[in-house]
């Protein structure tokens, strides 16, 4: 069976070096106009740089500030990962298989087979910690280890579960449904604990893992319930 290639994104794993990748995908796609036209491109060189600007100063404001400006790079580091997604799933479209036009872009190639490469094992075991020391109103929960596993998503649904028609897509989109009842929290990190902070004493929320790969986004585990102490 003939092997084709798809972009690698193993760059979500990427923590100080994900800007430096960025822009050498920025380069690599404005170096040859001809395979990636600028037109078509999700996120073009101007807005990909600004993108790229802002993480990196709030990545130096929240070493050099601590907690508070985390929030602020998470949600540039966010910006800028999804930008990157949009980009690779246009070189994708472009290379159609080719490894080396997915290399002109900047881009790293992974040769599989036809057959569909596999994603993240769904996680089964999920840990939640109320107790103990920690102060009121924080949780910590993590899921267990999986192989090849670049990133790791959490889900707390506060009060009931997710609605049975709340989907995740392979590449991480979240559909709620219009009208659900309960509030929803993301967490997508590199690693696999979590810490929830300011959740209301006799609360219950849900929580739901899955992982993410060089291939794409796992199905969501069980949840696990836990009243907040």
């Amino acid at each position: 069976m003939d092997k084709k290639s798809f972009v690698l994104r193993n760059y979500h794993g990427f923590l100080v070096k994900l800007p430096a990748f960025a822009i050498k995908t920025k380069q690599g796609m404005k170096n040859n106009p001809l395979k990636f036209i600028p037109a078509s491109i999700p996120v073009g060189y101007v807005a990909l740089g600004l993108l790229i600007t802002n993480d990196q100063e709030t990545y130096a404001n929240w070493k050099a500030g601590g907690a508070p400006e985390e929030l602020l790079f998470n949600t540039a580091r966010e910006l800028l990962l999804t930008a990157l997604d949009d980009n690779a799933d246009y070189v994708d479209l472009k290379a159609d298989g080719d490894a080396a036009i997915i290399k002109l872009s900047g881009y790293s190639a992974s040769s599989v087979t036809d057959s569909k490469a596999l994603l993240p094992a769904q996680p089964q075991t999920i840990t939640i910690n109320t107790g103990g020391t920690m102060l009121s109103g924080r949780m910590d929960a993590e899921c267990e280890r999986i192989d090849g596993a670049i990133a790791y998503g959490c889900i707390v649904s506060v009060g009931g579960p997710l609605p049975a028609d709340f989907a995740l897509n392979l590449q991480g989109q979240l559909n709620e449904p219009i009208g659900s009842l309960h509030q929803i929290i993301h967490d997508v990190t590199l690693q696999r604990k979590k810490s929830f902070w300011n959740f209301i004493k006799g609360t219950d929320y849900y929580f739901y893992f899955y992982v993410i790969n060089a291939t794409g986004v796992g199905s969501l585990s069980e949840y696990v319930k836990r009243m907040c102490n």
